[in-house]
């Protein structure tokens, strides 16, 4: 039996952070042929794709502002609630 740690799935890092311009033309190329006809693109070419793809966002999420509140204020914040 898989353990909780063992089904966990992680997208492996093939290159750097950010894409070269050949990773960003490769990426548009296999986009412009899934968008085409996405029957004729080979699974692999499909997950190329995605791993391009997520290597692109990466770094490009919303941040949340981390809220620092001293003692006094943290407790009168739960208080309030």
């Amino acid at each position: 039996m898989l353990t909780d740690h063992q089904r966990i799935m992680t997208l492996a890092k093939t290159g750097t952070a950010q894409l070269t311009s050949e990773e960003w033309k490769e990426m548009n190329s296999l986009r412009e042929a899934i968008n085409l006809n996405p029957s004729q693109v080979h699974p692999s070419k499909m997950e190329k794709f995605t791993e391009l793809f997520v290597r692109s966002l990466e770094g490009k999420s919303d941040s949340v502002p981390v809220l620092k509140l001293s003692t006094e204020q943290s407790n009168a914040l739960v208080d309030a609630l």
